[in-house]
């Protein structure tokens, strides 16, 4: 009698007695054959229709306890008292008549966790436990016999050990939060993410450190100096010098607030080049949303500029932005997109306008997720309908590749011209020579969600950084260490022992190019883009001799590296 695909909370399995906690009922039933349980009369159902004191069919755990069954639900805590006469649920005294996330037995206790606290249950009676220091909604705890854990909604965990019913953070659990929304990688490999509904933090590769920014943050990205900066909902945007943050916004900058409250700017995107800043302020004032810096002088008034209505932006939800060049790039909400051409100096105001693009102009959808411009210049778009890129005089749509969503919330780069789309359901890489598409997903792969938010490529290993609302994955390089000098290119493994027919050669360049090798003897091998890895096999299908062979590497301005690879068979 539940409805056809409730939320299941909880599964609670006693004797012969299977229990089940969901978003519609608890249901419980006889499991001691299994087979009747696909008959629904075998099955009986607790409801806020029939019990009115549950004020909720939101049940989120079940247990039993002290001979009864126990139960949380999104409107506090009951329990279940049931006879051959009657059946009813009894709230206890003092419990809040909120949503209780966990219940966990403890010798004799029961304890009780809620977003705005915990509370004890013992011989039936309720008692609030005063937990001091906490830094939002509890989630779970545990006591290991001499203090307390505790789990908090995306503020990790934290434990009383120094002194009982004060917490304190654990710092070596994780990242600020899961759900990121941006990732920056300095050359140093230390790792600097946003958090949606948190403040960003960095990564030392052992532990993470909070970074103290105003609000939640939006985006990230890194200037060539190294800085990282950090878009914020609420506090402009935050200059990361070493230990230093410098923020700037509506006092000190041209960033604008929203119109019912002008002094917090929401600065939805950030993009960087050699000299300027650029940052899109969601909904700003007086219509000038998008907010130009130059790195050089920031501290000084001349030092901002804007662009806004005046230039051709015509929309004021911007939500996306990239640089390439002398172009900006800037996404809406629900406009389309609008290719900014600045000139050599974005504050000369004559020198520069804006175009403004739609579904008419080729996108798939107004409602652009991210803009992003390729390597070479080509400016792709990403929007709840798919991806599209920039073809001569107006844009063409690209349909994601089969086994990830529609949906494209991320689009990124890496050097050697391969296309990474991250989308709602999924992650894609695009090979830039043959087209052809590799799907990651959590059923295929280590990604920790198939909820994609962002990407970012480390140009200095190769790794691609993948934000999603659960975390960050990396995938780490499979060509070991790039490098951009074709002259310094190496082949691996050397030797090139082939043991089966998934053993590969690859090239360590980091951009594009094609490799042909040859024998001693100077006849041509293979032939291939230095995408696509060496399977040993000749232009005829045949593996080749062992011994060793010769390869030149050719990138795409005709500059030529060359070397040797030794090929031994162990099949």
């Amino acid at each position: 009698n539940l409805s056809a695909n409730p939320d299941v909370h909880d599964v609670f399995v006693i004797g012969d007695t299977i229990w089940i906690a969901t978003s519609a009922g608890l249901a419980v039933a006889d499991k001691s054959n299994p087979i009747l349980l696909n008959q629904p009369s075998v099955w009986t159902v607790f409801q806020n229709a029939q019990y009115p004191e549950l004020q909720t069919s939101d049940f989120r755990r079940v247990v039993q306890f002290e001979g009864a069954i126990w139960t949380a639900t999104a409107k506090g805590l009951s329990r279940l008292d049931r006879s051959s006469l009657d059946t009813s649920f009894t709230l206890l005294a003092g419990v809040s008549r909120t949503i209780y996330s966990e219940l966990k037995i403890e010798n004799d206790s029961l304890f009780a966790y809620n977003p705005y606290g915990m509370g004890v249950v013992k011989n039936s009676v309720y008692s609030t436990i005063s937990l001091q220091g906490r830094p939002s909604g509890l989630i779970t705890g545990a006591n290991n016999g001499t203090f307390r854990w505790v789990g908090f909604s995306g503020n990790g965990v934290s434990h009383d050990r120094d002194l009982s019913g004060v917490v304190i953070p654990y710092p070596f659990t994780g990242s600020p939060g899961n759900y990121v929304t941006g990732i920056a990688v300095d050359r140093a490999g230390a790792v600097t993410a946003g958090f949606w509904d948190r403040k960003a933090g960095q990564f030392d590769g052992q532990v993470w450190t909070n970074v103290e920014t105003r609000d939640w943050t939006t985006d990230v990205a890194l200037d060539s100096s190294g800085v990282v900066w950090i878009g914020t909902w609420g506090g402009g945007i935050a200059g990361v010098h070493e230990d230093t943050v410098v923020y700037y916004d509506e006092t000190n900058s041209t960033m604008r607030g929203i119109p019912s409250a002008p002094s917090f700017v929401v600065a939805r995107g950030v993009a960087v080049d050699r000299r300027y800043i650029y940052a899109v302020c969601y909904d700003a004032l007086n219509g000038y949303p998008v907010a130009i810096g130059d790195l050089q002088s920031l501290d000084t008034p001349s030092g901002w500029d804007s662009l806004g209505l005046a230039d051709g932006v015509t929309n004021q939800l911007l939500v996306s932005v990239d640089c390439y060049k002398s172009r900006l790039a800037i996404g809406t909400e629900a406009a389309g997109v609008f290719v900014c051409y600045l000139g050599d100096d974005p504050f000369d105001h004559q020198a520069r306008h804006c175009d403004h693009y739609t579904t008419e102009s080729g996108l798939n959808s107004d409602v652009v997720r991210t803009v992003r411009y390729a390597p070479t210049g080509e400016l792709w778009v990403g929007t709840n309908f798919g991806a599209a890129r920039w073809d001569l005089d107006r844009f063409v749509a690209v349909q994601p590749p089969q086994g990830i969503g529609n949906d494209i919330m991320a689009i990124e780069f890496d050097g050697r011209g391969n296309l990474w789309l991250g989308s709602n359901d999924g992650l894609a890489r695009v090979d830039g020579a043959t087209g052809q598409a590799t799907v990651y997903t959590t059923r295929t792969s280590g990604l920790v969600s198939d909820d994609i938010t962002n990407l970012s490529f480390d140009p200095f290993t190769g790794d691609l950084y993948v934000a999603t609302r659960a975390g960050i994955s990396r995938l780490r390089s499979t060509i070991g260490r790039p490098t951009a000098d074709v002259e310094s290119v190496l082949a691996f493994p050397n030797p090139f022992v082939i043991r089966s027919d998934l053993d590969r050669l690859n090239f360590n360049f980091s951009r594009s190019g094609a490799v042909r090798i040859f024998s001693l003897a100077g006849e041509l091998v293979a032939e291939f883009p230095v995408n696509t890895a060496w399977d040993g096999r000749n232009a005829r299908g045949e593996r080749v001799a062992s011994g060793v062979y010769i390869f030149i590497l050719t990138d795409s301005d005709g500059n030529v590296g060359r070397g040797k690879v030794l090929v031994v068979h162990e099949e």
